[in-house]
């Protein structure tokens, strides 16, 4: 279930990353209305660094357990059996991980940039 919420998370992000190129590009081309819809691009980069930040850490805990397992459960490691799938859910981890902080400095290249046009 939360490999299904990493999918869903990360394709949402970069569905919204999209949206907001074609929205930056169109207030380079209109500077009047540009403040309000850069502190409404602002507002929505911080939930996209949310909700990118929650998707890695729920597929960090899938990956962790199949990795070592869990004793008290008696769940085995599955990452013996399945090595290339283990291998691609890190590979898939670590590119979420960088997009999340990517992320907090757009994030903070954007809200920097809001305040310089309202001050």
């Amino acid at each position: 279930m939360s490999q299904t919420y990493f999918v869903v998370a990360l394709s949402v992000a970069c569905f919204y990353s999209i949206l907001s190129t074609f929205a930056t590009l169109s207030a380079i081309k209109k500077p009047s209305s540009s403040a309000i819809l850069l502190l409404n691009l602002a507002i929505m980069d911080v939930l996209m660094v949310g909700i990118v930040a929650s998707a890695t850490g729920a597929g960090g805990g899938v990956a962790y357990l199949g990795l070592k397992g869990n004793k008290d459960v008696r769940w085995r490691k599955i990452c013996d059996i399945y090595d290339k799938f283990c291998r691609h859910t890190g590979g898939a981890i670590a590119v979420s991980l960088a997009a999340s902080v990517i992320l907090v400095l757009l994030s903070i290249i954007s809200i920097f940039s809001l305040y310089k046009r309202i001050r």
